[in-house]
């Protein structure tokens, strides 16, 4: 079994380039007002898109409890991968998984059912 190695130069190089994309995107956008002040989070929907790699939704799941703890009557919805979607089968916080394929007719067809809710 062989190992993957990463070149730390180019990931210096990757990250740099994320910051500077950041920083140009935020020159050409500006807000032209303030952000309102008097939504009711406490009624909004919130979806976690895509998290691929196991160890990056059991990393989520301290985040959905205190979010739901914080905003009780708040929605929780969860894009999984089909590799993870069994991981937050019992989580009591999640209101539905959705399942990611990496088919193009099924990908499409979830999108139609996240955007209709």
């Amino acid at each position: 079994m062989s190992a993957v190695v990463k070149d730390p130069f180019l990931k210096r190089i990757e990250i740099g380039f994320r910051r500077s994309l950041i920083r140009l995107l935020g020159k050409f956008v500006s807000r032209k007002h303030e952000i309102i002040s008097t939504v009711d989070y406490n009624a909004c929907k919130y979806l976690f898109i895509r998290q691929d790699m196991i160890g990056d939704v059991l990393v989520s799941t301290p985040l959905f409890a205190a979010l739901k703890k914080h905003y009780p009557q708040a929605t929780i919805d969860v894009l999984l991968s089909s590799k993870n979607h069994f991981v937050l089968q019992n989580d009591p916080a999640i209101r539905k998984r959705w399942t990611y394929k990496k088919k193009i007719f099924s990908a499409l067809k979830m999108l139609r059912a996240v955007r209709n809710e």
